[in-house]
Formats: C-alpha cells, sequence, structure tokens
C-alpha cells in the first residue's frame, strides 16, 4: 500500500532529476585555436607542460613558448645562451615538478623557476657541471638514457625509429622500429617484434599499461611490467560504437593524466582496469582536429590542451553555460518575461522549454508584453500592449479580461492575498480577483515619466520605479509619499532578507538605498555594468547581474563595504563569450527577469535565447596567481643592474620598459593589473593588455613600483609585485657637485677680478708703447716719404731721359725711311735692278728696326702701369727662338750676318711676350753692332732653371760701357735705350741677366729662368 501511494511522488521525483542529470553529462565544449595567425610563431606544437608557477609551457619547431593565458612569449637562440638548435621535439615533467625540453641537437633546456621577481624562462644546461648533477638528480628519462638508446641502437643497425615510454614507478617501455624493448635491471630486454614497420605500429602510456595497437587493426596488446596481458585485446566503451574506429581509423595520443584516442571528430580517454580491460570514455564529440601530437589536460581549470602537428594549440574547457536549440523565428520574437511549470518546463513568450532540451509551441497565444504571470499553474496573465489576457494551458485558448489606459508593466499576485493579481500599466494601478477589476487607480499622469518595474514591499505600499526616478506609492492614501534617484531610469528593484533595496538602471549603474542613504557603485572597468536589468541573489553570498553587455557576479560583501568605505573595492567578475556565451547582450525590463530550476539551475534570457547554468558548480577561475617580470630593459639594453635586491639605474636612461606577467586562464576581461610607483604617483594605472610599462624620465630618487591585481582576491598581497628602483642622479645633480660648483664659482669670481686688474694694467702699458710705436711709426714713414718724392724725382728724371732717347733714336730711322722712299719714289726706274733690290731692303730692314723698337717700347711702357700682370704660360722655347730668327731672317742679311739657333727640347713657365721682347732686343742689339758675324742662340737646363745664351762675333763691350749697360743707368752708343727697357723686364719675369764681353772678341748673353717645367 505504501508503494501504491508513494509511487506518484517518486515517479515525479524521479522526472526532476532527469533534467539535472542530462544537463551535468552534457560534453559540449568551447574551443579556442591559436596558431601563427594570433601569436603562436609556428603551428607544430610538440610538447605541452605546466610548470608550478602555473605557466603554461610549449615546445614547437620555431623554440619555446610561454603562454600566460593572455599572451605568448617566445624562446629561441636570440634569448637562449647557446642554443645550437630550435626544434624540439622532446619534453618531460620531473616527480618534484621540474620541466625539460630536449632539442634536435640533443642539448637539454630547463624551465627555470627559482626567481621570485622575474617570470620562469628556459636555460641551456651546457657545462658538465650542470649535465652531471641532471644526471644524478634525474637517472630515469630520455636525455639520461641517450647511451643506452645509442648502444642498442649499434646492435639493431638497421632499425632507425626511436619511442621511449616511462611508466609513473620507473619502468620504461622502447619501441626501437619494429622491435619492442622493456627496461629490466637497468637494461632494455626485447620483449616483442612486430611484422609491421615503426609508423605502422601506434602506442601509448596507460597509467601501469602500456598500449600498442597495429594500423588498421582493433586488436590492441597490452603490457605490465614487461609481460604481455593476452587476454586484454578488445576495448570497451564509447568508442566500439564510432565507425571511423571500426574501420581501423583512428590515432592513440600521449596525455599527461592518461591515454587517449581520437577517431573521426570524437577524443576518448583510454582507461585499463585490472579486472574489466581496456575501456573508453568520451570527452568530446564533435571535435575536428587535424594531426593531434599531444594532449595536457588541465585538472585546476578543467581544460584540455592539445597540440597539433600542423595547426597550433587548441584548448577545450567545458561549457558551463547552455541554450535550447532555437531556429530564426523563434529568436526573432525574443526572450523575455518566463514562467517555471512544476516540470521544470519554462514557458517563455508561445514556446515551451522542456527538460529533454525539446521544445513546444503554444497554440493560440499571442505576443506576450515584458512581464507575464502563472496562476494556479494554469493560467497565464499576459498583457499585449494595454490589453490584458488570460490562457488556459490545458485547452490552450486565450481570454481576453480587459483593456487597460496604458501599456502592461508588471503582473503579480498580491503577497498579502494571493487570490488577488495586481496589475501595473505605464500610468495605472489595477487589482483583479475571480478576473473582476476590483480596484483602480491612477499612480502618474500621462507624460513621459512612465512605469517601468514594481516591488511590493508591504500590504499597502509598492517601490515603483519610473523612467525618471524610484517613488514610493501607497494604495490607501493614493499617494505617492516620498521618491529617490530623480532623473535615474529605473531597470530592476530588489529587496533582501535584511531590507535594504537594490536599484538597477538603465545607462546609470546600480544603486543601495539603506537607512536613508543612497549609494552609487563604480561602473569601472565594466561598461556593462551601466545597464544591469536584475539581481540575481545566488544564496552564497554573490550576486548574478545580467547586463547589455555581459554577466557579472560580484560578492554582496564587496557592496556593502564599498557602502561604508568608498576607497574599498568591487571586485566584479565578468563573464562573456570568451566565456563561450553565445552574446554579451541580456534582455532585461521584464518581470520576472530570471527564474531558479529546482535542480539549481538559474534560467535568463539573452538575445540569443534562454541560457541555463549551476552558479554552485560553477569554475570560476580567480586572477590569484602571483605577478612576475617577464622582460625588464632601458635605453633599449638588457643588462640591468640589481643589488640587495634593488634595481639601480642612473638617470641618463630615456625610457624604462617594464613587461610584466601572471597565468590566467579565465576571461581576459578579468585580468586587470595596476601599478604604481611609490615615490612619484600614488594613483594606480592600469597595466597595458600587453603588459608592457613604460616609463620616461623619472627623476633621480629612491621608488617602490608595486603592481597588483584590480580586485585581489581578499586583498593578498603576497601576489603583489614590488620592484625597489634606485634612480642615481648624473654628477651634476649630486650635492658634492653643488659644493664643488660653488667653490668653482668663488674661484672664477677671484680670478676675473685679478685677471681685470692685470689686464687694465697691461691694456695701460700696451696703450703707452702703442703711441710710442706709432710716433715711430710716424717718423719712419716721414722718412719713407721724403725717400720716396727722391725717387719719384729720379723716376721722372729716368722717364725724360728715356722720353729724349726715344724721340733721339725715332728721328734717325724715320728720316732714313723718308729718304729712302724718296729717292725710290723719284727713281725707282732710272735704278737698277740690284740698285733697287739694296735700297728695298735697306728700306725692310730699316722699318723692321722701327717695328722692333715699337713693340719693345710698348712692352715696356705697360709694365709700367700698376694693374700689369705677367702672363705665366707653358710653352715651347724652340718655337720662340725659331719666330725670332724668322722674324730677323732679312734683316740680319743687311749687315752680313747670320742667326743660328741650336736646337732645343725645353718647355718653359714665363711670360711668352716679355721673354720674345728680351730675347729680339738682345738679337737686335747684336745685329747693329756686328758686321759680317755670326749670332748664335742656344738654350739648357742648369740647376732646374733654363739658361738662355745669346752671342756674337762682334767688337764687344768695353769694361765702363759693359757696366752701364747691365746697370742700365743710361743708354750707349750700342744700345741705346734698349738697357734700359731690357733690365725693367727681365724684372718682371723674376730672371737673372749676365754679359760676358771682351772687345775686340764678340759678347755673350745669359738669360736665367727662375724655373723649368
Amino acid at each position: 500500500m505504501w508503494i501504491m501511494y508513494n509511487f506518484r511522488p517518486c515517479f515525479v521525483f524521479l522526472l526532476f532529476l532527469i533534467p539535472f542529470c542530462l544537463f551535468g553529462q552534457s560534453n559540449h565544449f568551447g574551443i579556442i585555436n591559436y596558431n601563427t595567425t594570433n601569436g603562436l610563431p609556428q603551428n607544430s606544437i610538440t610538447g605541452i607542460q605546466f610548470d608550478q608557477n602555473g605557466f603554461c609551457w610549449l615546445s614547437c619547431e620555431l623554440g619555446l613558448i610561454r603562454y600566460d593565458g593572455l599572451n605568448f612569449k617566445v624562446f629561441n637562440n636570440e634569448n637562449i645562451k647557446g642554443l645550437q638548435s630550435i626544434r624540439f621535439r622532446r619534453s618531460f615533467k620531473t616527480s618534484d615538478g621540474e620541466i625539460f625540453f630536449i632539442n634536435d641537437k640533443n642539448q637539454l633546456i630547463h624551465i627555470n623557476i627559482s626567481s621570485h621577481k622575474f617570470a620562469p624562462f628556459p636555460q641551456l644546461l651546457d657545462t658538465k657541471k650542470q649535465q652531471a648533477l641532471f644526471y644524478r638528480k634525474y637517472p630515469f628519462n630520455f636525455y639520461s638514457f641517450q647511451n643506452k638508446i645509442k648502444q642498442l641502437q649499434s646492435e639493431y643497425p638497421k632499425k632507425k625509429g626511436i619511442d621511449l615510454n616511462f611508466t609513473n614507478d620507473r619502468h620504461a617501455y622502447l619501441k626501437l622500429d619494429n622491435y619492442l624493448f622493456y627496461l629490466n635491471d637497468d637494461k632494455f630486454q626485447k620483449i616483442d617484434e612486430a611484422k609491421t614497420d615503426f609508423y605502422d605500429v601506434q602506442n601509448v602510456m596507460v597509467g601501469q599499461y602500456y598500449i600498442s595497437v597495429h594500423s588498421k587493426s582493433t586488436f590492441f596488446r597490452v603490457y605490465k611490467d614487461g609481460l604481455r596481458l593476452t587476454n586484454f585485446t578488445n576495448i570497451t566503451g564509447p568508442v566500439t560504437k564510432n565507425p571511423a574506429f571500426r574501420s581501423g581509423n583512428f590515432k592513440l595520443i600521449r596525455g599527461n593524466d592518461a591515454g587517449y584516442l581520437y577517431s573521426g571528430t570524437s577524443l576518448y580517454k583510454l582507461n585499463v582496469d585490472p579486472h574489466h580491460g581496456l575501456s573508453s570514455k568520451l570527452i568530446i564529440s564533435d571535435l575536428s582536429i587535424k594531426a593531434i601530437d599531444n594532449i595536457f589536460y588541465n585538472k585546476d581549470q578543467q581544460k584540455y590542451y592539445i597540440g597539433s602537428a600542423v595547426n597550433g594549440l587548441y584548448i577545450l574547457s567545458r561549457q558551463f553555460f547552455n541554450y535550447y536549440e532555437v531556429n530564426d523565428e523563434i529568436v526573432r520574437r525574443g526572450f523575455y518575461s518566463q514562467l517555471l511549470l512544476p516540470d521544470q518546463s519554462i514557458i517563455c513568450q508561445r514556446y515551451v522549454y522542456r527538460p529533454d532540451n525539446t521544445i513546444d509551441t503554444l497554440k493560440n497565444l499571442g505576443l506576450m508584453s515584458i512581464s507575464s504571470y502563472l496562476h494556479q499553474n494554469q493560467y497565464i496573465y499576459y498583457g499585449n500592449e494595454n490589453l490584458l489576457y488570460k490562457y488556459n494551458l490545458r485547452t490552450q485558448k486565450p481570454e481576453l479580461i480587459h483593456p487597460l489606459e496604458s501599456n502592461i508593466a508588471y503582473i503579480k499576485n498580491d503577497i498579502q492575498n494571493p487570490d488577488i493579481i495586481n496589475v501595473f500599466t505605464q500610468t495605472d494601478f489595477y487589482q483583479l480577483k475571480d478576473d473582476v477589476i476590483i480596484l483602480h487607480q491612477r499612480v502618474l499622469e500621462k507624460r513621459k515619466k512612465f512605469i517601468t518595474t514594481v516591488f511590493q514591499d508591504a500590504q499597502n505600499n509598492f517601490i515603483i520605479g519610473t523612467e525618471e526616478g524610484l517613488i514610493w506609492y501607497n494604495k490607501s492614501d493614493k499617494k505617492i509619499t516620498h521618491h529617490a534617484l530623480d532623473s535615474v531610469y529605473i531597470r530592476s528593484i530588489y529587496q533582501d532578507k535584511d531590507g535594504r533595496l537594490w536599484i538597477s538602471s538603465y545607462n546609470k549603474g546600480i544603486f543601495l538605498l539603506e537607512d536613508n542613504k543612497t549609494t552609487a557603485f563604480p561602473t569601472t572597468p565594466f561598461a556593462g555594468l551601466k545597464s544591469v536589468h536584475a539581481f540575481i541573489d545566488d544564496k552564497t553570498g554573490s550576486f548574478f547581474l545580467p547586463s547589455n553587455n555581459g554577466l557579472f557576479r560580484v560578492k554582496i560583501s564587496d557592496l556593502l563595504k564599498y557602502a561604508k568605505n568608498p576607497n574599498t573595492p568591487v571586485r566584479y567578475y565578468m563573464y562573456s563569450m570568451e566565456d563561450h556565451l553565445k552574446s554579451n547582450e541580456f534582455n532585461g525590463g521584464c518581470i520576472p527577469a530570471f527564474v531558479w530550476l529546482k535542480d539549481g539551475a538559474l534560467s535568463i534570457p539573452s538575445i540569443m535565447g534562454i541560457m541555463r547554468f549551476y552558479p554552485n558548480q560553477f569554475n570560476q577561475p580567480l586572477p590569484d596567481k602571483k605577478i612576475y617580470i617577464s622582460e625588464l630593459t632601458y635605453n633599449q639594453l638588457y643588462n640591468n643592474y640589481f643589488k640587495d635586491g634593488t634595481l639601480h639605474l642612473l638617470q641618463r636612461f630615456s625610457d624604462m620598459k617594464l613587461d610584466v606577467t601572471t597565468p590566467f586562464y579565465g576571461n581576459k576581461n578579468n585580468l586587470r593589473l595596476l601599478y604604481r610607483i611609490n615615490g612619484w604617483n600614488k594613483e594606480w594605472v592600469k597595466v597595458p593588455d600587453n603588459g608592457e610599462i613604460i616609463f620616461n624620465h623619472l627623476p633621480y630618487g629612491k621608488y617602490t613600483i608595486e603592481i597588483r591585481h584590480l580586485f585581489d582576491v581578499d586583498q593578498n598581497t603576497a601576489n603583489t609585485l614590488q620592484l625597489k628602483l634606485n634612480v642615481i642622479p648624473p654628477f651634476y645633480n649630486s650635492l658634492w657637485f653643488y659644493d664643488l660648483l660653488i667653490i668653482f664659482a668663488i674661484l672664477i669670481i677671484y680670478i676675473v677680478v685679478w685677471l681685470r686688474t692685470r689686464l687694465l694694467r697691461r691694456n695701460n702699458q700696451n696703450l703707452k708703447r702703442k703711441i710710442e710705436e706709432q710716433t715711430k711709426v710716424l717718423q719712419s714713414t716721414i722718412k719713407k716719404l721724403e725717400v720716396s718724392e727722391q725717387r719719384l724725382i729720379e723716376s721722372n728724371k729716368l722717364k725724360d731721359q728715356v722720353t729724349t732717347m726715344i724721340l733721339h733714336d725715332l728721328r734717325s730711322p724715320i728720316r732714313f725711311v723718308q729718304m729712302m722712299a724718296t729717292q725710290l719714289d723719284k727713281n725707282y726706274n732710272k735704278l737698277s735692278v740690284e740698285i733697287l733690290e739694296q735700297r728695298v731692303s735697306a728700306l725692310k730692314s730699316s722699318t723692321a728696326a722701327l717695328n722692333e723698337f715699337t713693340e719693345q717700347f710698348f712692352t715696356w711702357a705697360a709694365s709700367q702701369h700698376s694693374n700689369f700682370r705677367v702672363n705665366k704660360e707653358m710653352f715651347d722655347l724652340m718655337a720662340l727662338l725659331s719666330e725670332i730668327k724668322h722674324l730677323y731672317k732679312d734683316i740680319v742679311v743687311i749687315n752680313g750676318n747670320e742667326i743660328i739657333i741650336e736646337p732645343c727640347y725645353i718647355i718653359v713657365l714665363t711670360d711668352r711676350q716679355i721673354l720674345s721682347t728680351i730675347v729680339r732686343n738682345i738679337v737686335d742689339n747684336s745685329n747693329k753692332i756686328t758686321k759680317q758675324g755670326r749670332i748664335r742662340i742656344s738654350a739648357t737646363i742648369e740647376g732646374g732653371g733654363v739658361c738662355i745664351y745669346i752671342s756674337d762675333n762682334g767688337p764687344g763691350f768695353k769694361p765702363d760701357k759693359l757696366r752701364q749697360f747691365i746697370e742700365g743707368n743710361h743708354s750707349t752708343n750700342n744700345g741705346g735705350h734698349g738697357s734700359i727697357i731690357l733690365n725693367n723686364l727681365i724684372h718682371l719675369i723674376s730672371a737673372k741677366f749676365e754679359v760676358f764681353s771682351e772687345e775686340g772678341v764678340g759678347s755673350i748673353f745669359k738669360i736665367s729662368l727662375p724655373q723649368l717645367s
């Protein structure tokens, strides 16, 4: 009888458990892929490890990567000293948590985590001392087994492929091509042999068991302690239903916690039970990743890290937020107020969302307003604009109750009398009983100030939210008693068990009303906090706050502390699409705004559907890890100078860059780091998302750089990074420099005064001396003027003498020319040809001499001008002498003379015209005094200069006449005025003139030019 009476309640209870089981066993995961397009340097992930500080380490073909959940830091041969190759192939973690990587050059790299301030970094173990210490401390790993493996390879030289696996209790299995070896007594012993080659046999470790399977086969070989378990050949579990697996298309994958099997698009976890054999467990069934190489399961994060050989890193995190699968028509109708049925089905708009994730449609149910109410689990009261309807769930027929004054904003039963239904429109208040209006009151006049939400706190009192603030309304008095938050668009009202009112607004944030005090809470750092739709108390001390941009969780204690002390931080935690929400935007303004299911699930409407999750089962990673320095540079230099834990910098550095990092693998919006520099600025400043903090030109002094989490859990200062900084002033800003500067200034003033006095005395002496010198100069000038006057008189006298000589010399040849011309004119037809030729020749000689004299005179006259310049040029001396010979060819014949030019090949640098005048003058003089003789001209190079010799065999000079000719004091009978002109011209070209003469024998004239080219 007890069973009969209690069967139905038990059955209903079991039905309530079904949704929980279906929901809890959901294998939906959110998948994030990182590759070369969003952070990785290369797409082949060969190893995944997590260090003791919480950082994720990845190895690839282009180096090692440190991942903190937000940024990737690449380490290669640029920042790992001594690294010969950046191609990493193996990684392992020791029993004490140390991480090692091995590259293809068989170099061993250790992840160093010894620093308390700096983030872990790779360090090459390349010294014999380091390697010896490694062998002693960690003898059981691939690197330590190198010699054993090489020895085994020498015994099997044709076997190439190597694969080494370890168990937790130091058992090792080595696959060498198609041979399988087991480590026994520190020596590898062959235990099995396959007929296929290395790449046709897959293997993986599952705890103490070594699992091996041939390609395209589903019969497994299981080994333990080096012995094959022949009764463990088949696998059980969900994988057996996978068509791809049954056809032999699968891959065994190593994991840090177990072995895995990937087939089709499904990932399975393998397990070996000593009594039941090899089994499988489905992890995810809709996973599509190519070339999976390794898997790391992080238990604390409940995430799978999957390394692909071609597509980078995949991170699988379980989706705690679940949605019903809806079509476009349902999405267009929207999701607002929800009603919960006894069977835990949810009614929203005209659709019923069943616990088994199916959706039914309610017939004849029109468009529901933002508020609805379920009465007696059978009737739905809802509004369609200003029309109030009642819908019967059994008959699925709606019934119009009454048209109201304005659009309906609130429908709910009275807290004192559940049979009465309270209805608020945008302006009016109604009460219904048995679908009859028993009360109607006007609350607000028809204007822009409409009712948005309502909360009943007592029998006759309502707290009403409007578009322009909060009001208290008493239905008995029909009056608004008081108001608050004027000009604030009220979104929702919640009263906690202690009577505090929590108010959310549209675009103004959230508020607390307690003891007639209003507290406005900060909306930073999240913009979504400006428009919160509801306060959802999770009964564990926190509020969930759905908003227009994210779902937030905050401790109520944080809000209350802030209300007492605004300097206390409010720690919001945000959930967004990064946590695999379909949308960050939730729908608000509806009543009810959420519903709790009996199994503890919370249902909230969003623009992409109804979202459900279990708050009490929620994995909420907190940014509570220690903060580290990733890199510290100044003036683009990495040589940081630490002494006694303090960073010492010279003030001359122009900029300092501090890269900080902390491991956090949750929503990056919740990782907010702040920093400040004590001693310079007390304000906390947000650290950029890339972790780079840049300081420019800090004044000299001592500082402490503090970096902490924005909302550190329980204000845990142990996770705060503190860096002491000592900016050393330049020498010109130090105290001793100022002292020296003062002493130097006094010394300079003394020296300046002393020097000025000395200078004045010296100036006086110099002035006196200059006066005396000027007096002497003046006297000297007077004397020079007297000498100049005397020279001018002598020069004028000389010019008068030259003029007299010129007129005298010109008179005779002109008279002769005139006479000869007259005779020729009268007697040319009477003279014989011989006499006529003689007369013409004489006339020609006279005119030539006259022309020669004119040329010499004009050359001399030109040289007397002040602006006369010697025109030096390079020319052939032989050509000049030939021209002179040609010029005097007919003239010398008159006197029966002959001109002989001795060949020479000399180039001279001087004034050609002046030199020609000098030579012609000498030749002309020689021709005048020589009869029936020879005039010889030659040139030689002597002592770096050119010497021109002109000789004749004429009568020669008497000694006194020779001296007068050389000095050029006055004319001679032999030379006329030529000596004066000759000496003047020789002086102009800086030549030297010498005459060697013997009376009755002849004369030699020597012209020495100063240079030879």
